[in-house]
């Protein structure tokens, strides 16, 4: 399942930034040096992975937030997204690739034009539990996509938390609300002072 979230950053997207760098490249050659770098970083994330079926949010954050500067580089002011994540939740856990697939899939289904911006939101609720919504405007014709990240994620979950993942649609909006899963370490220790 993690080799078919992985195979969602696919040649299409690799193909999109290499388009991008060449347009930067005579344009702007210090920031072109600065894609190929969030952009290295972006796949060394995916090889480093290996068979690991949990990240720290933090790991997670970082990854994403590289993978955002490539897209901002291709849309522009067309796309913005904004992400408020407390400090205490970032040494959570959650399986990799849930947040990047979100942000993509808002990217692959919906219009994203000077007259139509996607804005995409993602913070913590009270609860502990992450959000990621955007406004809704969906393309006429999806690209091809086997449609199954949304489900691969959802299915992860089921193995590590008995929380589920939601999804909610509007006339307006599209909202993911996912949970993460409290470290290791942090679970013993709530467990021995229970204990006690």
């Amino acid at each position: 399942q993690l080799d078919g979230l992985r195979q969602q950053v696919n040649p299409h997207f690799l193909f999109n930034s290499l388009n991008t760098l060449a347009t930067l490249i005579p344009e702007d050659p210090k920031q072109a040096v600065v894609f190929v770098e969030k952009l290295a970083k972006v796949y060394r994330y995916l090889l480093e992975l290996g068979d690991r079926s949990l990240v720290e949010f933090r790991e997670e954050i970082s990854f994403t937030e590289n993978y955002i500067y490539l897209l901002k580089e291709r849309f522009g002011e067309n796309i913005s997204v904004k992400m408020d994540i407390p400090e205490d939740l970032r040494g959570h856990q959650l399986p990799p690739l849930t947040l990047q697939i979100l942000v993509e899939n808002a990217v692959k289904h919906n219009v994203i034009s000077a007259a139509r911006p996607l804005k995409i939101d993602i913070f913590a609720e009270k609860s502990g539990r992450i959000v990621i919504k955007n406004n809704l405007q969906p393309k006429n014709r999806l690209p091809d996509s086997p449609g199954k990240g949304l489900e691969n994620v959802q299915a992860r979950y089921a193995f590590f938390t008995q929380k589920k993942v939601d999804v909610l649609e509007t006339a307006d909006e599209f909202v993911v609300l996912f949970p993460l899963v409290e470290p290791v370490s942090r679970i013993t220790a709530t467990e021995t002072a229970a204990a006690k």
